[in-house]
């Protein structure tokens, strides 16, 4: 008697709603039984999605056959469905199944080797990549009005965990107590973020480095429901876990201490251009101290030294040199504001291009599809043409995500916020506080001064230099010399940004 092989496979959800691997396994040996067949051995999936070919135990079972360990003239399965839920991957496990001489067969299902029949089949493949795209189209959707609603519907962060059935947070009596404790010691500025992690994992709550600033960052403690994807920050159903002046001051502090590293190898408050201001012989100026003075020294014995108020004062006196004058940064403003209104219809219409790209793609692959359907193509010539198509639709999809950004309107906000900085830097120094003077002179001065012995000079990059020489067609010569220019402008703005926000509590 001729025998088969029997797949079947649930997912997690499929067998909540009945479709359980023993209804699978008493069709499929009934229709069998109908056949003539005897059942060689039944391959059971469990908890496996079939929106990929790569389950470990269908690809054991292909394995075997490939490997002629069975020799049955069917696979049987309850539904089409259960084999496969991408057209590619079924019309591709049917073509290996029909050069080993084996067909296919669904329990449920009139498919067959007829033309009537495979045209079913393919139709019925094509129905349960619709269905399952369908679903996961109508679950994101649902995810996305709860949370709309202030519902969380992600997995539970550390701290809570999910209510039940209906959804929701609530607070996790085990892990709770030790994440409120965690945001105090973060909030009072006595603790290090490494020193209040290690003493949360000795209390029982285990957290890596990289998940323990995402912890302390995330709103959800806030009581606040928020994704940057969905362009959702709403009030949360769920209780807040720490108070909202806790977790600003938690806030507060790790902002500080990300300020704080940048420049700790270099600058500190009672020397703030160490590290910044090099001797004419090119080593870095080491800070030193001498009857409540302060000095900066060569560390090369005899060269260039001086007082910190000394060198102080010829920086200060450097900015006030470098100013903008206003009407430069008014013109640096509409100069921008010209010539990106100047690309926007070009940038629309590239846009324009790279999605019609898009469309033209999804039409060449859907064509693909239909010559491998119907054998003109083979499995690797269609392999290798979808490959190129999908480099092609990254790069494509890439342009249009480099178009979507408002650039114009990013550089004149950071230039409107920086006007201050960029027209009185002397003064904006002078308002600073000292542990913010460090980067704020590495801002400005990224490739760092020279000191003589009497006074500073920049042979590098400066932050008050405006970008108009290269990308803006007009020369305008302020602060270092004309060959010492940067790279770009989104660098420059990338620095003024930075600086501004070190001044923002001066204006």
């Amino acid at each position: 008697m001729a025998g088969c092989v029997v797949y079947i496979r649930v997912s997690t959800e499929e067998q909540v709603a009945n479709l359980s691997l023993d209804t699978q396994d008493a069709a499929c040996r009934a229709y069998a039984a109908r056949q003539g067949w005897d059942v060689l051995r039944v391959y059971r999936e469990e908890g496996e999605s079939a929106k990929t070919a790569q389950r470990p135990v269908l690809q054991r079972l292909l394995d075997d056959l490939e490997r002629r360990r069975f020799r049955p003239v069917a696979l049987v399965v309850y539904d089409l469905s259960r084999l496969a839920r991408e057209t590619l991957d079924h019309l591709l496990i049917r073509r290996q199944l029909r050069d080993l001489g084996i067909v296919l067969r669904a329990a449920t299902q009139p498919v067959d080797e007829t033309p009537e029949g495979e045209l079913l089949e393919t139709m019925l493949a094509a129905i349960a990549r619709w269905d399952n795209a369908a679903r996961s189209r109508r679950v994101l959707a649902g995810m996305r009005a709860a949370a709309e609603r202030g519902r969380w519907v992600w997995v539970a962060p550390r701290g809570y965990r999910h209510r039940g059935p209906g959804g929701g947070l609530e607070l996790d009596p085990d892990t709770a107590p030790i994440v409120r404790r965690s945001f105090e010691r973060i909030a009072s500025g006595a603790w290090t973020v490494e020193g209040a992690r290690a003493e949360a994992e000795r209390e029982g709550l285990k957290v890596s480095r990289t998940r323990w600033y995402a912890l302390l960052r995330s709103a959800v403690y806030l009581g606040r429901v928020v994704s940057p994807a969905w362009g959702i920050d709403v009030a949360g159903e769920h209780e807040p876990l720490v108070d909202a002046a806790t977790w600003h001051a938690a806030q507060k502090s790790l902002t500080a201490r990300l300020v704080k590293r940048r420049y700790v190898a270099g600058g500190t408050e009672l020397h703030p251009l160490k590290g910044i201001v090099r001797c004419f012989c090119g080593r870095p100026l080491t800070g030193d101290r001498a009857k409540s003075r302060g000095y900066y020294r060569c560390p090369h014995g005899g060269h260039a030294s001086g007082s910190a108020d000394r060198l102080h004062g010829a920086f200060r006196a450097l900015l006030a040199r470098e100013a903008c004058p206003p009407e430069l940064v008014t013109l640096l403003e509409e100069t921008i504001a010209a010539r990106f209104e100047a690309g926007a219809s070009e940038r629309a219409a590239t846009a324009a291009r790279a999605r019609h790209q898009l469309e033209r793609l999804g039409a060449a692959r859907q064509r693909l599809l239909d010559l491998l359907t119907d054998g003109v193509l083979d499995p690797d010539d269609y392999r290798r043409q979808s490959t190129r198509l999908a480099a092609e639709r990254q790069r494509a999809e890439a342009e249009i995500a480099s178009l979507e950004g408002a650039e114009e309107l990013s550089l004149i906000d950071v230039l409107r916020a920086g006007r201050e900085l960029l027209i009185r830097p002397a003064e904006t120094w002078e308002a600073l506080p000292a542990n913010r003077r460090p980067p704020f002179a590495q801002a400005i001065y990224p490739d760092g001064l020279e000191w003589d012995g009497t006074k500073l000079s920049n042979p590098g990059k400066c932050l008050l230099r405006l970008p108009l020489a290269d990308d803006f067609g007009e020369v305008v010569p302020l602060g270092t010399p004309a060959g010492a220019e940067f790279a770009g402008v989104s660098d420059w703005a990338r620095r003024l940004r930075h600086a501004s926000q070190l001044a923002l509590a001066v204006y």
